[in-house]
């Protein structure tokens, strides 16, 4: 779908999009709404942008957090992270070239984190950082035993994860995320906001899950 899609020129929202660095702008929701779905959907795709960073995206994690207490895994393009004022890191899977290959197989772009992004998989990261909170954006579950649904042998281990932190906040949508394994074995809390905004094609499904680790949120 999106190589249809992609014929159609967005161009024009580079300027929207980017600041004069070439780091994704926090913008109202307003400003992105504006913008015809399907030109959000084919942007994010190019730019390998999945969760668009508003600013009442931003608003409500800042009352979830404490910054020096939290940092972003899996942050790509890290501008969620750079938003919070957290430590943003990412595995840098995509700059591998199999990874590339497989994405530009499927119009898609693949992401090259800046220079701010640390290097870490995700549960390195928390070995050397021990946060009690994590945020995450659709972040690909490993694969396990015969549970391949909607995962990756080069995922995340979010049990290990769940095992580790007191909160893990994740954003997706839940055409891709209802059927993670955490969501069924942790106690969470379920958000959809009009003014989340990814670049699914199904964006009333748009949601934030906030998991909690009881034995550890409990101390």
């Amino acid at each position: 779908m999106f190589k249809v899609l992609d014929k159609q020129d967005v161009s024009y929202m580079d300027q929207i999009l980017f600041d004069e660095n070439n780091l994704i702008r926090v913008l109202p929701s307003c400003e992105l709404l504006k913008l015809p779905p399907e030109h959000i959907m084919i942007w994010g795709n190019l730019n390998g942008v999945y969760t668009f960073p508003t600013t009442e995206l931003i608003d409500f994690l800042k009352e979830k957090i404490e910054v020096k207490n939290t940092i972003e895994i899996c942050a790509g393009n890290g501008c969620i992270g750079r938003a919070l004022g957290i430590t943003s890191t990412d595995s840098y899977m995509q700059t591998r070239p199999e990874i590339i290959a497989f994405y530009k197989s499927v119009g898609q772009k693949p992401i090259h984190p800046p220079i701010d992004v640390q290097k870490f998989e995700a549960t390195e990261a928390i070995k050397l950082y021990n946060p009690k909170t994590v945020v995450a954006s659709y972040a690909t579950q490993i694969s396990k035993k015969d549970d391949y649904q909607n995962s990756s042998q080069f995922g995340v281990d979010e049990e290990t994860i769940m095992s580790n932190v007191e909160t893990y906040i994740h954003i997706g949508n839940s055409s891709t995320h209802a059927t993670k394994r955490v969501v069924r074995k942790y106690y969470h809390d379920l958000f959809r906001f009009p003014w989340l905004v990814t670049r699914s094609v199904n964006p009333q499904e748009n949601e934030i899950r906030i998991f909690r680790n009881e034995q550890k949120y409990a101390k």
